[in-house]
């Protein structure tokens, strides 16, 4: 069921066209991956290969979940926009970073990518009280977490080191996506891909009457 609270903040049915704030936030993206694309011609080499191709995680786990977030809410909600802003300027961190993603700014880099997604998921939790999705974001943050541990601790450890624990804290999340994000009393989710289905039928009214508009499924 969804309490009144989130019914107000999630995505209704038919509201498919992207907003502003939505399109901008793809090109922040493309702006990340265009980096990530110099420095792998700037570095030609099999090294080279390998930091970007971590670093592409990164900014592909946290384009995933941006993804979520947008799809599952009403980007024109003020409280929305106000976290796709945060997310976008997170990201351009990211971007600016990269360069030196295995040099001084590592810490940058791996603190800004952790600060993102945790705070993506813990947001989305805290907005999803009452619905069934929450327990969803929940298995997302706490195989994140986990994850975020790796990231960190690479960000203090030089060259290969740091490539190995960032490349193991990927792995991290693809093993949680193949297992379904089994999580202490709540276990694993029963879809590999959780379908939140945000439907006027299940949003409360004050007559106490109910809509028969169509359901539409939104991941996450």
């Amino acid at each position: 069921m969804t309490t009144g609270r989130a019914s107000k903040l999630l995505r209704r049915p038919g509201q498919g066209r992207a907003g502003f704030l939505e399109l901008f936030l793809d090109l922040v993206f493309v702006l990340a991956f265009f980096r990530l694309s110099q420095e792998l011609l700037k570095h030609p080499s099999w090294t080279g290969a390998f930091q970007t191709l971590v670093l592409l995680f990164a900014v592909l786990f946290v384009w995933i979940a941006a993804t979520r977030f947008t799809d599952t809410f009403d980007p024109q909600h003020p409280l929305i926009q106000l976290v796709v802003m945060w997310i976008m300027f997170g990201t351009l961190v990211l971007a600016a970073a990269t360069p030196e993603a295995f040099g001084r700014r590592g810490l940058v880099f791996a603190g800004v990518y952790v600060v993102v997604r945790l705070g993506i998921f813990a947001v989305a939790i805290l907005l999803l009280r009452g619905h069934e999705g929450q327990r969803n974001a929940v298995r997302l943050l706490f195989w994140v977490g986990m994850s975020a541990v790796l990231w960190i601790a690479g960000a203090f450890l030089p060259g290969w080191v740091r490539g190995a624990l960032w490349m193991t804290a990927a792995a991290v999340e693809f093993v949680g996506i193949a297992l379904g994000f089994p999580t202490p009393r709540l276990g694993r989710s029963g879809e590999r891909r959780f379908e939140v289905v945000v439907s006027k039928n299940t949003w409360p009214s004050g007559s106490g009457s109910s809509s028969s508009s169509p359901s539409a499924s939104r991941s996450w």
